[in-house]
């Protein structure tokens, strides 16, 4: 019997991904602004490093949260159209192969 679409796709490493993605994007966004707010005195490479990232930041930011959003959506739809879906019942054995009534 094949898998359900749950199943088949791995949703728990996707939202995982995209959940550390989102922290460190957060993280350095936020190290940026507390930086640039308390007026520290950096040297200016580092200051024009900082400045190129913040836009790369702010980007991986707004688009693991979208793909969390995706993800935990499309899980919950996967989910529900899974369960509407004709669930086939096995017969099970449960004694073993061989027959006890039987004397050899």
């Amino acid at each position: 019997m094949s898998k359900s679409l749950a199943e088949r796709i791995p949703f728990v490493k996707i939202l995982i991904v995209l959940v550390i993605v989102f922290a460190l994007s957060l993280g350095l966004c936020g190290m940026g602004f507390v930086l640039d707010w308390r007026g520290a005195k950096v040297p200016p490479a580092i200051g024009r490093l900082m400045g190129q990232a913040v836009g790369y930041e702010l980007l991986g930011m707004i688009l693991s949260a979208v793909g969390i959003l995706v993800t935990v959506v499309a899980w919950i739809v996967a989910a529900v159209v899974g369960s509407f879906s004709k669930k086939v019942s096995q017969p099970q054995n449960i004694a073993n192969d061989r027959d006890d009534t039987k004397l050899d």
